[in-house]
Parts: structure tokens; sequence; C-alpha cells
């Protein structure tokens, strides 16, 4: 599965799939879309993914991702969370 830093998996992305976007991961928080909020936000507090935030899921992060109806974004990053 190819996750964003905030969760959405890339592979469910008509962009994505026809080759025209990479992926933030692969394009240093820039998409087809732009600046990626969420990609710089983990970057400048050292974190591979929101999931690892102490604020996860933070209020922007959860209204951006109701937005594009992509709230089982916040269940895939859960997923790589580890026990504290």
């Amino acid at each position: 599965m190819n996750l964003g830093l905030c969760g959405l998996n890339c592979a469910e992305c008509g962009s994505f799939l026809n080759n025209e976007c990479k992926g933030c991961r692969a394009m240093d928080g820039t998409s087809i879309y732009g600046k990626c909020e969420w990609y710089h936000c983990c970057k400048d507090k050292g974190l591979e993914h929101c999931g690892q935030c102490d604020s996860f899921p933070c209020k922007e992060l959860n209204s951006a991702l109701e937005a594009v109806g992509g709230l089982s974004a916040i269940d895939n990053l859960k997923g790589l969370q580890i026990p504290k």
C-alpha cells in the first residue's frame, strides 16, 4: 500500500494510477494538487506520518480528509501506530 503521510492510499487515486502524480513522499511534499501541508508538518516534527503525532488525528487533518471523503486514511494510520 502506498500511503501518503496523511494516510490516504495513493493507489486509489486516478492521478497516481495514470502516472500523473507519484505521491507526496516521492515528490518531496508536492503532488499535482500542490504543496502537501501534512508532509511538511510531519517533516518539521521529524515524523514518518501523521499517525505518530501526539495530536493525531488533529482537527485540521480530520477536516481535510472528511472534505475529500478520505476518513479511512485515519484507520490506515492507526494500523501503523506502535502501541504505547
